[in-house]
């Protein structure tokens, strides 16, 4: 899928990975999100906060081969949510933190409140959280350094 968004910047999204052909640190966002509603909201709404917290500390300490995390969490009534965040390589720790940040405080707002599926894209990072997609392997055996 291709979103042309604003300054002509064309983000290519596939399960995990941006690229972009105009570097910006947070830049434009692409928002989408699972049309079914979360049950036990409150609950719900902070498991997944947690997760992307805890997710974009992992992934924002990634060295420059790997800005990535994925894991799940146990919601209400035991659901399964599942989170992912990455960042392009070539950011600092603290531009990835920064980016990542900016994307999960706008799911109230622009995206996926209260839904039970939701994703942030923007030109640096990105974040997504679902529960009913698993989107990594979690024993899956890392791949070799380049």
């Amino acid at each position: 899928m291709r979103v042309l968004v604003a300054s002509k910047v064309q983000v290519t999204i596939s399960h995990s990975f941006v690229q972009t052909k105009k570097k910006q640190l947070v830049g434009p966002a692409y928002y989408a999100n699972n049309m079914l509603n979360a049950s036990d909201l409150n609950e719900f709404n902070q498991v997944v906060r947690n997760l992307l917290d805890n997710l974009t500390s992992r992934a924002s300490s990634g060295d420059s081969r790997l800005k990535y995390a994925a894991d799940s969490a146990r919601g209400p009534n035991d659901q399964t949510i599942y989170g992912l965040v990455q960042c392009t390589p070539d950011l600092s720790e603290s531009d990835c933190n920064s980016c990542l940040v900016q994307s999960i405080a706008r799911i109230p707002i622009d995206c996926c409140k209260d839904k039970i599926g939701g994703r942030v894209v923007r030109p640096s990072c990105n974040m997504r959280f679902e529960t009913s997609f698993l989107f990594y392997d979690p024993t899956a055996t890392p791949s070799p350094p380049p």
